[in-house]
């Protein structure tokens, strides 16, 4: 696919990281491979050719505009869904794009040319005004396909990951205490970046 300038195809703790990669069927990167055991995973493979046909296409965006970043003082990089279903970025990369848009981690995403990652995008788009967080993303989703003429899919691969085995002297990882977990609210709007005031 050519490329231009207007269209290309909280820090968890460690009993959380560990807890997460006990509990889902996803597996680490390839780049994260050493020896050990060998579990299967949902995993989503990314190329950039067509449109995806399993999205909903009611979920659009009124109107968007999609441009590279090209301003060289712009080096932070910011995915804002805002209440009524716009959506705002700022030297965001395709990789993390897609992460939003389908709700999955950035080990879980194979595939793609290099620049999806080096790459970054401003969008500015607009959407129904009573869309929640989770519609917004659904509609990031339409827009990329539309856009970026992506394509994914998704499928069980076997790959290495650490096998966590208890010590001779048994778990010492600390008990979570009562009420030091706290719920995020899917729909509530993302905070800006710390240096990204007065802009």
């Amino acid at each position: 696919m050519a490329r231009s300038s207007n269209r290309r195809c909280q820090n968890p703790t460690l009993p959380d990281r560990i807890g997460r990669l006990l509990s889902q069927s996803r597996v680490v990167s390839r780049t994260l491979s050493r020896p050990g055991v060998i579990v299967s995973a949902l995993l989503l493979a990314v190329t950039v050719c067509a449109v995806f046909g399993q999205s909903d296409a009611s979920a659009r965006f009124e109107v968007a505009s999609v441009k590279l970043n090209t301003d060289p003082s712009i080096r932070y990089i910011r995915v804002n869904p805002r209440p009524g279903g716009s959506l705002v970025t700022e030297n965001a990369p395709l990789r993390l794009l897609i992460q939003n848009a389908y709700s999955v981690q950035a080990f879980q995403i194979m595939g793609g040319p290099g620049w999806i990652q080096s790459d970054g995008y401003n969008i500015d788009a607009k959407g129904d005004g009573k869309a929640n967080r989770a519609q917004t993303f659904l509609m990031l989703r339409s827009l990329l396909e539309d856009r970026f003429q992506l394509k994914i899919h998704r499928e069980t691969k076997d790959l290495p990951v650490y096998a966590l085995t208890v010590a001779k002297n048994g778990p010492t990882l600390p008990h979570p205490k009562e009420g030091g977990c706290i719920a995020i609210d899917p729909n509530s709007p993302s905070p800006p970046p710390p240096n990204a005031s007065g802009r």
